[in-house]
C-alpha cells in the first residue's frame, strides 16, 4: 500500500515545513548562556538530513508508513536543540507543531495518535528524568496545554484534509461517470457517435504505430423508418436494442460497435479487409427480429482522414442500398468497388 502522500505529494510543499525548521536552527546558533555543541551539532545535522530526505524522497513509491519518518525524526532533532540549547525556557517547544502539521497533511490517524504521543514525551521525559533549573516541574501545565493543543490542531487538520480527499475522489468518481454517460448511448448501451470518434483517432494513432490494419463499417438497418411506422417507433427502439446487444455478441475483443446515430451503426475493427468482410458477414447472420440490413467496409490506408474514410464507407453504403439492400460492399483504398451480397458475403 502506498503512502497517502503519493497522488498529492509536491516537493515545493516541503518548503514551509523547511524554512520554519531552518528557522529553528538559527534562532539555536545564536550564543547563549547553557549550549551543549556537540548535541547542538548533533541536532542541527538530523535536522538538515530530514529535510534533504523529505525534499529528495520518492515519495510515489513508498509505502504508506514512509511520512512518518521525518515527522519522528525531526520530533527528535527538536528534543535535541531544546535540550542544547538549555531547556524548557528556550522556547523551541512550538517547532514541534511541524512534524504535528505534516502527519496530519500526509499521514494516518494512527501515525499522527503516535506523534503526539511522541510529543507529549518530548515535554515530560525531561521533567521526570532530568528536572532541575532546565525543567522545572512547574513545566508541567505548559507541557500540557501544548498537547493539548497540539492534538487539537493535528486532529482536526487531518479530518478536513480526509473529508477534502472524499470529496475529490467523489468528484473525480462522478467526473468518470459523467465522461462514460456523455460517450454511451442511452437506447442501446452502445459506445455513441463521440466514443467512436475518440476510437477511431486513437486506432489510427496505434495502427501507425505498429503497422497494422485498421478497417471501419457502417451498417444500417434496412427498411427502418417503414418498421416504425408500422408497428411504432417503441418496438424499433427493441429492435435496435436487439441488434446491438446481438451484433456485440459476434464481435471479437479490441472491436468496437457504436451507434452513430437513428439506426446507423458504427464498426472499428483492427483487421485487414478480408477479415472485416467475415465478421460483417457474421454480424448480418446474427441480426435477429427478422431483419435484414445493408453496410459498407473499408480499410484505411494509413493517410486518409478520418472524414475522407467515413465519408467512401458511406458511400459504400448507399451503392449496397442502391443495389437491392441487405448485403455489404467493400473497397480497399484506390480500388473499385465490388459489392458482396447477401450470399457472397457469407
Amino acid at each position: 500500500m502506498t503512502s497517502s502522500v503519493n497522488a498529492t505529494f509536491v516537493p515545493r510543499r516541503v518548503w514551509p515545513f523547511a524554512g520554519a525548521a531552518l528557522f529553528g536552527v538559527l534562532l539555536a546558533l545564536v550564543p547563549g548562556a547553557h549550549t551543549d555543541a556537540l548535541e547542538l551539532g548533533i541536532g542541527i545535522g538530523l535536522t538538515v538530513s530530514v529535510l534533504a530526505a523529505a525534499v529528495a524522497a520518492p515519495w510515489r513509491s513508498l509505502p504508506t508508513w514512509s511520512p512518518a519518518v521525518p515527522a519522528f525524526a525531526y520530533l527528535l532533532a527538536v528534543a535535541l536543540l531544546r535540550d542544547a540549547t538549555g531547556g524548557a525556557a528556550t522556547g523551541f517547544g512550538p517547532l514541534m507543531l511541524l512534524p504535528t502539521f505534516w502527519l496530519a497533511l500526509y499521514g494516518t490517524r494512527g501515525q499522527l495518535l503516535a506523534l503526539l504521543a511522541g510529543v507529549a514525551t518530548v515535554y515530560y521525559a525531561p521533567l521526570l528524568l532530568i528536572g532541575g533549573p532546565a525543567y522545572p516541574v512547574v513545566g508541567w501545565r505548559g507541557g500540557a496545554l501544548f498537547v493539548v493543543v497540539a492534538a487539537i490542531i493535528g486532529l482536526s487538520t487531518h479530518e478536513l484534509i480526509r473529508r477534502l480527499r472524499d470529496l475529490l475522489a467523489e468528484r473525480a468518481e462522478l467526473l468518470a461517470r459523467f465522461e462514460r454517460l456523455a460517450k454511451t448511448d442511452a437506447l442501446t448501451g452502445l459506445p455513441n457517435r463521440r466514443a467512436w470518434e475518440d476510437a477511431l483517432g486513437a486506432a489510427f494513432v496505434a495502427a501507425l504505430r505498429s503497422d497494422r490494419a485498421v478497417s471501419v463499417a457502417v451498417i444500417d438497418l434496412d427498411h427502418f423508418k417503414a418498421l416504425n411506422d408500422r408497428h411504432g417507433h417503441p418496438y424499433g427502439d427493441r429492435v435496435l436494442t436487439a441488434c446491438a446487444a446481438a451484433w456485440n455478441a459476434e464481435l471479437r475483443p479490441g472491436d468496437l460497435l457504436a451507434r452513430l446515430g437513428g439506426e446507423e451503426f458504427g464498426l472499428l475493427l483492427d483487421c485487414p479487409l478480408e477479415e472485416a468482410c467475415a465478421v460483417i458477414a457474421r454480424l448480418r447472420a446474427a441480426t435477429p427480429h427478422g431483419q435484414t440490413c445493408s453496410a459498407g467496409v473499408t480499410e484505411w490506408d494509413h493517410a486518409e482522414a478520418a472524414d475522407d474514410l467515413l465519408a467512401r464507407t458511406d458511400r459504400l453504403l448507399y451503392q449496397a442500398k442502391e443495389q437491392g439492400r441487405d448485403q455489404a460492399v467493400a473497397a480497399e483504398p484506390s480500388r473499385a468497388p465490388r459489392a458482396r451480397t447477401a450470399n457472397s458475403a457469407e
